[in-house]
């Protein structure tokens, strides 16, 4: 297993008032490997709750309407813990 590349945000709160910087080129390595970077603090619990909420609306709708397929479930039973497998 690889170790996760993270960013250190500010809150959101702070976020606004503070300048943006550039990735390093070893995030944007990761992130050409990966095809993701996780950012720590880039959202706000709310805003990490409303996008766990689209989710789960969304593969609700897309386990009900029969379109998921056998190969993806929620995993554990958790709230927005979806896998391939």
């Amino acid at each position: 297993m690889r170790p996760e590349a993270t960013i250190t945000q500010e809150p959101t709160a702070a976020r606004s008032a503070a300048p943006t910087t550039a990735m390093t080129a070893e995030q944007r390595a990761t992130f050409e490997r990966d095809g993701y970077l996780i950012i720590r603090g880039a959202l706000c619990p709310e805003e990490v709750a409303a996008a766990r909420d689209a989710v789960d609306r969304v593969y609700a709708a897309r386990a009900e309407a029969g379109s998921l397929g056998p190969a993806v479930r929620l995993s554990g039973g958790g709230r927005g813990r979806w896998r391939r497998g």
